[in-house]
């Protein structure tokens, strides 16, 4: 797809996108905004986004951990008289240890923000999608697809949003909704939220640098594919589950998977994409 048609395709669009204020949500967010359309950006704080200044940005603080400040959201965004075209659940936080080193309060967030937050959102604003046959997007994870050492509640959170997103596809479709759903499962990307991971095969296993990754993601949901890999390699995890667990695990062994958080170092306990 052309630039122009990508472009096309958000211009004049209504797109609140979570986790707005760090690097990938920011690097959408502007993305969005060059190609016309109105930015609702979503964080706990303005992050990278503090000092765009822009007629069709607009900031709504939101802590995704409380439920109760999602529905307050929705009001606020009412409020301010928009309606929602596309969402983008992108916000995500990661603790990148081992299960037996992260304590509960930090589980319990996780989940919170990664699983919950996503499908909190959607019935928030199921009405403004149903409404403008809209668009939901989904940012889910190459951990959502295999499992990965000292990733154990994000891979469990991921792996959930996997689920969710088929689920709402199916759903939506048997109610006669034409809302179109992607779901997104990107490797690791070249941000503080992954700083240290590493990878075996670079030229196979490639850690994608952030704008690469905005710009074949916002093609996708363009295109409106319901399901983006980007990497060959990870689309053919589906094929090696045909296979026996023990050859599916000395795959993965092989090729480094679960080493690649052994040098982790994140962006402090939690890190932000």
């Amino acid at each position: 797809m052309r630039s122009a048609e990508v472009k096309n395709y958000y211009t004049g669009k209504c797109v609140l996108i979570t986790g707005a204020g760090g690097a990938l949500g920011s690097l959408m967010s502007n993305a969005l905004l060059q190609a016309g359309a109105t930015v609702l950006a979503v964080d706990i704080t303005e992050g990278a986004l503090a000092p765009k200044k822009d007629e069709n940005l607009h900031f709504f603080t939101c802590d995704l951990s409380q439920a109760e400040q999602i529905a307050r959201l929705e009001e606020a965004v009412k409020k301010a008289g928009f309606s929602v075209d596309i969402l983008v659940n992108n916000a995500g936080i990661v603790n990148g240890t081992y299960l037996s080193d992260t304590s509960p309060e930090a589980i319990q967030k996780a989940l919170s923000i990664n699983l919950a937050a996503p499908i909190l959102l959607v019935r928030q604003f199921e009405r403004d999608l149903e409404k403008n046959n809209g668009h939901l997007v989904t940012i889910s994870s190459a951990a959502g697809i295999v499992g990965v050492s000292r990733l154990s509640d994000y891979s469990a959170a991921k792996f959930g949003l996997f689920g969710f997103d088929e689920a709402m596809r199916v759903e939506w479709k048997k109610r006669g909704k034409k809302i179109a759903t992607t779901v997104i499962c990107p490797f690791y990307l070249q941000t503080d939220m992954f700083k240290g991971v590493t990878t075996r095969f670079p030229l196979l296993l490639p850690i994608m640098k952030p704008e690469k990754a905005v710009k074949k993601m916002l093609a996708s949901v363009a295109k409106k594919k319901k399901r983006e890999t980007f990497l060959f390699m990870v689309w053919s995890v589906w094929i090696l589950r045909l296979f026996p667990v023990s050859f599916f695990d000395f795959v993965s062994s092989f090729f480094g998977i679960n080493k690649s958080m052994d040098e982790f170092v994140g962006k402090g306990t939690a890190a932000k994409k």
